[in-house]
């Protein structure tokens, strides 16, 4: 009898196995479909496989390097904290060096990741739930979100930074006994994330939030004060041992303890905490911790309802459940408030100290790590909803518990078809805009670092306010004018000055030979007509995701600034010694400027441009 209930036992267990697997392969195929129409619509649209940020190109340049023996730097040889991800660097150099083409690389990764992202989310709300339905749903949802569809092909870091986090959560969720060294897993995968994206290091405090909160309100008798207080300072030691190299390492080749990326988002915004401080701006100061995580989580708010708006509508139902409800049901597994903490505190974290914009700024891929999270919350609140009403109206029309799990079903039924049919119909509609953003990149900045490859000389420097396939494509030094990669630019930057003046002085230090800009973002800079001389331009007709629509090439003519300086020491000079003579500008001191064989538009600023 004992063998034959234990063959039952095997039997069962083996076939929920098959059943689970099925289940993620369902959610798997669903993503499958979204990525392979992301790239159908990319190539229809743009022509080639591309990246549809310029971000992704910068990604490209750092791993390219790394996997050529030159270090993590950007500038060959030239070590910089210039990436916000340098866990992702690592990986695409690998990718780099096994395949050679950045692109597929990178998308092979992203879309890996988003594979694992699915499976995990399925993971942790059969750990929540208890219901495989319930773990299904979710992870089709997830598998289907077309901002998560666009990041795995973006080339950027954040599938990688959402796979970690949901691991970590999964992590957390699950391994929970004192003494199971299981528990630090997640703080390992926390600490991986916070390598992917540095803002992931929230979801570490608020796991360390949650283990003093659940051993308050839910362990509470279950647990001694030395059996979660010794954990946590193993947690935080095993953190740092994580993430520290490299904060070293930003410390030693950037300006401190964060990415350069960091000091430069901030002062690009002028906006949170690290701008504040940088700045000596004590009213900025206080709108860090007052206006601007207020105004950053409503723009969180209003992209989580963009994402799906029956989920959202349903994830408030899902928070109460997951903070008042299923922790304390007896023999569940999730014994946690993390995903609840996890939802306010990262969104608040980013307004605090760097608020990019909204939180739909570049298809949200900033606050990515947390739109999973509030799908599975609506998920919840949407089944849970549903037994609810179901419930109730059978307790009201004398129903039995057979015509309630029927209501209950149907109900179910009818909000996972609204919900699907809302996240299909976004991804036909964000497959398009994917495709146009693809072609926006490659029409200009591809296409303008490939003319400076062609163009210039093979020393030449380039300044540039967009460096990722400018420098990827020319294979030149690059300066940024923003402060990514090239940190002194940052000390230029000075609180009160205009940015077009504080570039001008860094310019001028520097002495790059070209530069390349957006005209829109320096109309004074380029003012400067001597010096600089336009010779190739990129109009997009209809750009959607460039930092303006005109970008031009400039030759930057330093020998005019030069003579310019000497004349005004000669005349000076005279001035005092009473022989002031008469004032000008002989004839080609200024203006004699050589042509390039092939820089057309050198000879006439204003024609149209070549070798789009």
């Amino acid at each position: 009898m004992a063998a034959r209930d234990t063959e039952r036992r095997e039997f069962l267990d083996d076939r929920m196995r098959m059943r689970e697997r099925s289940q993620i392969l369902i959610a798997l195929a669903a993503m499958a479909v979204l990525v392979a129409y992301f790239l159908w619509r990319e190539h229809t649209i743009a022509g080639v496989f591309g990246f549809p940020l310029d971000d992704g190109w910068i990604h490209a340049q750092f791993a390219r390097n790394l996997a050529l023996g030159h270090g993590f730097s950007y500038n060959p040889g030239v070590p910089v904290s210039g990436s916000t991800a340098p866990l992702w660097t690592l990986l695409t150099a690998t990718g780099y060096l096994v395949g050679g083409d950045p692109v597929l690389s990178a998308k092979v990764l992203g879309v890996l990741f988003l594979g694992f992202s699915v499976y995990f989310s399925y993971v942790l709300v059969r750990a929540i739930s208890g219901d495989a339905r319930e773990a299904l749903f979710s992870a089709v949802i997830v598998a289907s979100l077309p901002r998560l569809v666009w990041a795995s092909l973006s080339g950027m870091e954040v599938t990688l930074a959402v796979m970690l986090t949901l691991v970590g959560i999964m992590a957390h969720v699950l391994y929970t006994t004192p003494g199971d060294r299981r528990q630090y897993a997640a703080t390992l995968a926390f600490g991986l994330a916070t390598l992917a994206r540095p803002e992931c290091a929230v979801f570490f405090v608020a796991a360390l939030l949650d283990r003093v909160l659940t051993s308050l309100f839910i362990k509470w008798r279950e647990l001694a004060t030395r059996d979660w207080i010794g954990p946590v300072v193993a947690h935080i030691g095993l953190f740092l041992l994580i993430v520290l190299p490299f904060l070293v390492f930003s410390k030693r080749f950037g300006l401190g303890f964060l990415p350069n990326t960091a000091y430069a988002k901030a002062c690009q915004w002028n906006a949170g905490l690290i701008a504040a401080t940088a700045s000596g701006s004590a009213a900025e100061f206080v709108r860090s911790f007052t206006v601007r995580p207020f105004d950053y989580y409503l723009s969180f708010l209003h992209e989580s309802l963009n994402n799906n708006p029956l989920l959202f509508v349903f994830a408030g139902f899902g928070m109460l459940r997951m903070v008042f409800s299923l922790p304390y049901d007896e023999g569940s597994r999730y014994r946690s408030f993390l995903i609840p903490i996890a939802v306010v505190l990262f969104p608040v974290a980013i307004g605090v100290f760097v608020p990019f914009g909204s939180a739909d700024y570049q298809e949200g891929r900033y606050i990515a790590p947390v739109a999973p999270l509030m799908l599975i919350m609506g998920t919840v609140g949407m089944y849970g909803a549903a037994a609810y009403a179901a419930r109730i109206f059978s307790e009201a029309k004398f129903m039995g518990r057979p015509a309630r799990i029927v209501l209950e079903r149907a109900l179910i039924w009818f909000f996972m078809i609204v919900a699907l049919f809302a996240q299909f119909r976004s991804g036909w509609y964000r497959g398009r805009i994917y495709g146009r953003e693809v072609a926006n990149i490659e029409e200009m900045q591809v296409s303008i670092g490939k003319w400076l490859e062609r163009h210039t000389p093979r020393d030449a420097v380039i300044a540039a306010n967009d460096i990722g396939a400018v420098a990827y494509f020319s294979d030149r030094e690059v300066l940024d004018t923003c402060g990514l990669i090239s940190p002194e630019a940052l000390r230029y930057l000075k609180p009160g000055e205009r940015r077009d003046q504080a570039v001008m002085k860094f310019l001028e230090d520097t002495r790059p030979d070209y530069a390349v800009l957006f005209p829109s973002w320096y109309p004074e800079l380029v003012n400067h007509r001597a010096i600089f001389v336009p010779v190739h331009r990129v109009v997009l007709t209809d750009n959607i995701i460039c930092g303006g629509p005109v970008m031009v090439v400039y030759r930057l003519d330093w020998g005019t600034l030069d003579s310019g300086e000497e004349k005004m020491k000669r005349e000076e000079a005279a001035r005092l010694a009473g022989e002031v003579e008469d004032g000008g500008v002989e004839a080609g001191e200024i203006g004699a400027v050589e042509v390039e064989v092939g820089s057309m538009d050198a000879r006439d600023p204003e024609a149209a441009e070549e070798d789009r």
